[in-house]
């Protein structure tokens, strides 16, 4: 928790957007970063601390293309299955609808804030492989 108010010191209170894995997320951390007027989309493990008891792929049983909402204040917490399960917790969206979302051929259709965070981490997966391959030549 202290890594990340070091890291976002300098953007308290602008609002600014940030997207983070589930490797450290958690209800609690992202109190913390919207307390500090941080906007912010992460992944995160279903059985972390304080995550929404009935919450957990063995409740909620998500069939391709659901979608399930929980919110408390600015916090959405939402669970959406394609090929598998992806839990986050956002204040950047108003919050998903709840129910199925399937085009006419039966693929799933993913939230906005779904897309938003895959557009932005790939970013930073892509920068990842290139410094990669550049240390390796």
């Amino acid at each position: 928790m202290q890594l990340l108010r070091h890291l976002t010191c300098r953007v308290e209170g602008v609002r600014h957007k940030i997207f983070m894995d589930n490797f450290c997320s958690s209800p609690r951390l992202f109190d913390d970063s919207d307390r500090c007027k941080i906007n912010s989309c992460w992944t995160v493990r279903p059985n972390r601390k304080d995550m929404p008891h009935d919450f957990g792929p063995k409740q909620l049983k998500l069939r391709r293309g659901y979608v399930r909402v929980k919110i408390r204040g600015g916090l959405t917490t939402l669970a959406w299955k394609d090929r598998r399960e992806v839990y986050m917790l956002t204040n950047i969206d108003p919050p998903a609808a709840e129910g199925n979302f399937c085009d006419n051929s039966n693929h799933p259709m993913k939230p906005h804030i779904v897309e938003l965070y895959k557009r932005y981490v790939s970013y930073v997966d892509i920068s990842d492989c290139m410094a990669n391959s550049y240390s390796m030549i």
